[in-house]
């Protein structure tokens, strides 16, 4: 076999017609740099135990190599060491590995199993991404991080089990793993990367360790089955749309349950605000951090809060002492949808209804929408007539 060996380095392995099995000669030390790339003949390879490490880009695009065991020998494994080994189907990397480089099973799409040395600290960036065919991977108790997209678009990763070690998760670590559905954040996590869980589409519910401080940018988004959160008192910050995208959310504190649709009439309430601004633990202290809130977002949650607990008197009588403006509010937003609800809940009164009528005409006048004057105009006609009453004597608190 042709074998370029230089001071115990494999340099170079020149494919030979009709050869698909190698074994390396013993005494080589080191696996170089390309030293298989592109040799797209071999199926099986083995590996002596006088080897110590797999260089970059080893065994890089080696598209029909189905069978190779990395002996107890080897301490590292390389940037793209294995990149696009497509035939690929398991690979078990030894308690003797320290470290994993990069991108090194990028693209593996047959490998369906995986077993990491207890060793290794970090799992590096991208190394795992694109194995469509993974369903489950056990992180070993001596990981600490997880990098860039480590196991992004693994799309049929059914279930990850995380070790008390993680520190963190990082950027787009999971993007597009469509097919997780659960996972517990373990106890030590600190933060989550931006777009961590990018379009997890089957995940259900998350609990986040009261160790979590920061969440990153669309960390969550289009986790559109995602419908229970449990978020811990010292969350500090979430990025922009981190939880963006889903069809609802619950995010449960102390056994209170808020519900946010993040399309249709909820679709402008940005879920970051809720984290950064409103989740307390007590629901008797929230308006504390409702104060703080531009008029912009206190409408729809003044709203919701007065659906969700009708007994609280906060948020209907903010709403009533701020009907005028609030009427507006939604007109000039043409949110046709949470003004039914402001009607329904009876803020609209014979005191301030042809104020509202009057705007929503300059409003048609100047192009908007001609629904909410025909709307205003119609309630106040149902309400308001020979029979009718006003209609916040019905709005039991």
């Amino acid at each position: 076999m042709a074998f370029k060996i230089e001071n115990g380095i494999l340099k170079k392995y020149i494919e030979e017609n009709g050869v698909i099995e190698i074994t390396i000669p013993y005494g080589v030390t080191s696996i170089g740099k390309e030293a298989f790339r592109y040799c797209e003949k071999l199926e099986s390879i083995t590996i002596p135990d006088s080897v110590t490490s797999i260089g970059d880009s080893a065994f890089y695009h080696c598209i029909n190599l189905e069978s190779i065991t990395i002996p107890d020998s080897v301490t590292h494994i390389g940037y793209n060491s294995f990149f696009r080994c497509n035939s690929l189907t398991s690979i078990t990397i030894p308690d003797s590995v320290t470290s994993i480089g990069s991108s090194a099973f990028y693209g593996c799409t047959h490998l369906t199993s995986i077993t990491i040395s207890d060793n290794v600290t970090s799992i590096g960036n991208t190394t795992f991404a694109c194995c469509i065919k993974l369903t489950s991977i056990i992180i070993p108790d001596s990981v600490i991080s997880i990098g860039y997209s480590a196991f992004s678009d693994c799309r049929n990763l059914t279930s990850i089990t995380f070790p008390y070690s993680i520190i963190s998760i990082g950027d787009r670590a999971f993007y597009g793993c469509r097919g997780l559905k659960s996972m517990i954040i373990p106890d030590n996590v600190t933060s989550i990367g931006n777009s961590a869980f990018y379009g997890c589409t089957s995940l259900k519910s998350i609990i986040f360790p009261e160790s979590i401080a920061n969440i990153g940018c669309c960390a969550f988004f289009g986790c559109t089955s995602l419908k229970s959160i449990t978020i811990p008192d010292r969350i500090i910050n979430t990025g922009k749309g981190a939880f963006s995208g889903g069809t609802k959310i619950i995010i449960c504190k102390d056994n209170i349950k808020i519900m946010f649709r993040l399309r249709g009439d909820w679709n402008y309430f940005q879920p970051e605000y809720v984290l950064n601004n409103f989740i307390v633990a007590d629901i008797n202290d929230r308006w504390l951090c409702f104060d703080d809130l531009k008029f912009y977002y206190k409408v729809p949650l003044a709203l919701f809060m007065t659906f969700a607990y009708p007994q609280e008197t906060y948020y209907p009588d903010y709403l009533k002492n701020n009907a005028e403006e609030t009427g507006r509010h939604l007109i000039d937003e043409e949110d046709i949808d949470l003004l039914y609800r402001f009607l329904e809940f009876g803020f609209v009164t014979k005191k301030n209804i042809d104020e509202l009528i009057a705007y929503a005409v300059e409003h048609t006048q100047k192009g908007g929408s001609a629904e909410f004057q025909l709307i205003l105009s119609k309630y106040k006609s149902d309400n308001f007539g020979a029979k009718g009453t006003d209609t916040f004597d019905k709005f039991m608190l």
